[in-house]
């Protein structure tokens, strides 16, 4: 059991982080979809690689990345990340249809980086003085900003999210929910309090993602030895926790259906990388079962991709057709 749990912890360090600094990384592998793209990173290369689900046009644009950057994020027909100046650090954004590059955060002279995007709104993290790190969302129509959080440079400030008018970050082990709209922020994992365990990987593995009226995360429990998936609505305050295994459980996805019921994957790193699928009834099961290897999945509509590690082989899951097809 130990050495399953060693080897399952292993295998998503390396593939939810790579190597980092300070909010950068040195390539990371991931996949990401919108309505309008799949898109994914190597760990291996610098290289961004686009599908346009359109017109089912594949291509790859080589060394686009810097060997120092945050992982760029997927919102539309658009990427948002930070690439390094010098000593410091701007955030860009890329349009994949026109293939052009916008400086977003010219205007303001610091090191940022974290970010994510919703529509014309972006989120970032950035420290300017030295001092503090503060999350700010930016919005792209009008080139203006709010702070919405601050906290010392000491502590570990990551996993930046947005969706909607809800965005939600780790600090150190806070998991944190900011409305846009009623400026009212909380706290939403302060009743799990979990234990850290040997490695001391929890800060890492959060993974959290937001959709509507949901967010889901990872927690590293003492219970299990294990990292275990844990579902809150944001609506009612309500906490569930959906996994109470020993299995290693790791980069989960959501979507909400147009009646407003989650749907989730997740990998399982105990088991070789097979997907995890809650459906709207609640019930679990892996859509995929001949499919294994399967990294940092994420599901939108009718699909779900991920990709194999380390080579970035990207699939989609058709749940209308129930095929499978490699994108790349």
């Amino acid at each position: 059991m130990k050495s399953k749990f060693i080897a399952g912890l292993l295998i998503a360090l390396v593939l939810v982080v790579g190597l980092s600094v300070e909010g950068f990384a040195m390539y990371t592998t991931d996949v990401q979809i919108s309505r309008d793209f799949v898109f994914g990173t190597s760990a291996l290369n610098p290289d961004l690689y686009v599908y346009n689900i359109s017109t089912g046009q594949y291509d790859v644009i080589s060394g686009f990345l810097d060997m120092f950057y945050s992982q760029p994020r997927l919102g539309g027909k658009r990427i948002v990340y930070s690439r390094m100046n010098g000593g410091s650090s701007d955030i860009y954004l890329f349009d994949l249809e026109t293939r052009t590059e916008t400086l977003l955060t010219g205007a303001y002279p610091a090191i940022q980086y974290e970010a994510d995007i919703f529509r014309s709104k972006v989120v970032y993290s950035e420290c300017a003085n030295g001092v503090t790190k503060d999350i700010y969302v930016h919005k792209i129509n009008t080139n203006n900003r709010t702070a919405i959080f601050s906290c010392p440079r000491s502590q570990a400030l990551t996993n930046i999210r947005i969706h909607g008018n809800y965005v939600v970050w780790f600090c150190d082990e806070e998991l944190y929910l900011h409305d846009l709209a009623t400026n009212a922020q909380t706290i939403i994992n302060n009743s799990i309090n979990p234990t850290p365990l040997a490695m001391g990987l929890n800060v890492l593995e959060h993974s959290p993602a937001v959709f509507g009226d949901y967010v889901v995360w990872i927690e590293e429990m003492p219970d299990t030895m294990s990292y275990e998936v844990f579902l809150y609505e944001i609506s009612s305050g309500t906490l569930t926790r959906l996994t109470n295994t020993a299995d290693n459980e790791c980069m989960p996805s959501i979507c909400v259906t147009q009646q407003g019921t989650p749907r989730i994957v997740w990998s399982n790193a105990s088991n070789g990388g097979n997907l995890v699928y809650q459906n709207v009834n609640g019930v679990q099961f892996d859509p995929i079962p001949l499919e294994t290897d399967c990294w940092h999945p994420a599901i939108l509509g009718k699909w779900i991709v991920w990709c194999n590690y380390p080579s970035v082989t990207m699939k989609m899951f058709d749940f209308s057709t129930q095929v499978v097809t490699q994108i790349n």
